[in-house]
């Protein structure tokens, strides 16, 4: 089974709220950047149809590309940060839950305890 459709199935299943990594969003960026840098790889390699590559092959063109590359990039890091800010704040809140819920059984462990005197002199 591929892992979009493993993922797919595991958030399906996830009651916990837990944020994941957008999976599909990052896979059509990465399609995206690797499509473009192909591209630009051909045209600076002189790879392919000349026809398709003449307006890539002038600077102009590199430069457009290079651009296009750098813009998805940044695109892609932008959805990885923002996916690690969801996922750090609801670890956050769960580790928050945690200290309270060890607090409230420490308080309950710690209570003072009544030392009873026994009878009598000895």
């Amino acid at each position: 089974m591929r892992f979009g459709k493993k993922l797919a199935l595991q958030v399906m299943d996830d009651q916990s709220g837990a944020p994941y990594l957008s999976h599909k969003p990052m896979k059509e960026a990465i399609n995206r950047t690797v499509r473009e840098l192909r591209l630009l790889q051909a045209a600076t390699q002189g790879n392919g149809d000349a026809g398709a590559n003449m307006a890539a092959l002038t600077p102009a063109g590199l430069a457009e590309l290079e651009e296009r590359v750098a813009s998805l990039d940044h695109q892609l890091f932008v959805l990885v940060d923002e996916d690690l800010e969801r996922i750090i704040k609801h670890i956050r809140v769960g580790e928050a839950q945690l200290r309270f819920a060890i607090l409230g059984h420490q308080g309950t462990d710690q209570q003072p305890r009544t030392v009873r005197a026994r009878g009598g002199a000895r």
